[in-house]
């Protein structure tokens, strides 16, 4: 199933302030999680295996073009068996071979439609993302909703980032 978000990724110092504005905003925490996302080589997009708590298995298709500000991905994701992921995981590595490997730590975060992560990513350092849903609501909401987010967690004295922790990964 093809899907899409709004995404804005943001560089941190430390969480604390914005664990206070979280519950101030009354963002409901969902649970942390350990990915190991591994990239693999590709012309267009990006395809990476995502490994959740060494338990849940997805494969992710996306397109989102990097600049600072928040922009469209479009992806899809097709969750596999622990017993299917190490039979993929060879085929793609002898077939395009792996670009980069992300390790992080994500504290999930809920409010309306939109995903909050805290992430601490190895050789990188802490992050925010907000990932807004477009599902079952305009491009124009999720922009909204994105917005506000923002605007109430003081996220535009921020630096921003406009690429993904595999491009950074790999200019390092």
């Amino acid at each position: 199933m093809r899907m899409k978000n709004l995404e804005l990724k943001i560089k941190i110092n430390n969480f604390n302030g914005l664990l206070l504005l979280l519950k101030k905003i009354k963002a409901r925490y969902k649970c942390r999680i350990v990915q190991k996302d591994t990239y693999f080589k590709c012309k267009n997009g990006r395809l990476k295996l995502r490994e959740i708590n060494n338990k849940e298995f997805e494969l992710i298709e996306y397109n989102r073009p990097n600049n600072l500000n928040s922009k469209i991905s479009n992806y899809k994701i097709e969750k596999l068996s622990k017993q299917v992921v190490l039979k993929k995981k060879k085929d793609l590595l002898n077939r395009i071979g792996i670009s980069v490997v992300v390790n992080k730590k994500r504290d999930l975060w809920l409010t309306g439609h939109t995903r909050i992560h805290l992430d601490s990513v190895r050789k990188l350092g802490k992050f925010l993302e907000l990932e807004t849903v477009i599902d079952g609501i305009s491009e124009q909401s999720a922009y909204k909703e994105q917005n506000k987010v923002i605007t109430e967690l003081g996220l535009n004295r921020y630096k921003k980032c406009g690429q993904s922790y595999s491009d950074m990964l790999l200019a390092k």
